[in-house]
């Protein structure tokens, strides 16, 4: 083989080669090449240099807190309403709000486990009024005055988790896996070794 054969056969291995990195769609950065060491990242297309997609976690508590906001205000409001309908209507609404919201905006963001957590905490000042109203039955007018302070902290504890401890999108759990493939080329005695990597 010619000289001249012979470098057009080298070059044609090497485009075959650069041809068969490329057909894998491979999103190698500019960086973790070797056939690109050196150059600026402006002479590369922008998409091999991409920064990869961010793991922060998004926050969504406004969503709750607006919930339990109008649910606080309606039950607060309702016995101001002189028509007892109108009074009825407007504290059921509120307490839907306040047990459903939150729950339903877990459960909207494909967090199931925070949607039951959040109901199952919002149940416990029902569980609290119920043990105050046996206290009331029990002792005539007792005591009961700790279960008033337990069924406070109860009734604004799930608005405090939801809203700053639950109220987060998780991250993607896993990734679409990319190969990593580069050309290179090693010079070697009498000619050249082209081949790739992962």
């Amino acid at each position: 083989m010619t000289g001249m054969g012979y470098r057009m056969h080298t070059y044609l291995r090497f485009a075959l080669a650069c041809a068969f990195a490329s057909s894998y769609g491979s999103s190698v950065r500019a960086a973790d090449s070797p056939l690109t060491a050196g150059l600026g990242s402006d002479a590369m297309p922008a998409w091999l240099d991409a920064a990869p997609p961010s793991d922060e976690r998004e926050w969504y508590g406004w969503q709750t807190l607006a919930g339990d906001a109008y649910a606080l205000a309606a039950v607060a409001s309702a016995p101001a309403y002189g028509d007892s309908g109108v009074r009825m209507a407007i504290g059921i609404s509120g307490l839907g709000s306040y047990f459903l919201t939150a729950p339903i905006s877990h459960a909207a963001h494909g967090r199931w486990g925070a949607a039951l957590g959040s109901l199952g905490l919002r149940t416990l000042p029902i569980l609290t009024l119920t043990a105050y109203g046996s206290c009331e039955h029990t002792f005539a007018g007792g005591n009961c005055t700790g279960l008033v302070a337990l069924l406070a902290v109860t009734l604004m504890m799930p608005i405090v988790v939801d809203s700053a401890i639950l109220a987060y999108d998780d991250p993607p759990a896993t990734r679409e896996a990319r190969t990593q493939l580069s050309p290179w080329l090693t010079p070697e005695s009498g000619g050249v070794v082209i081949g790739h990597s992962f």
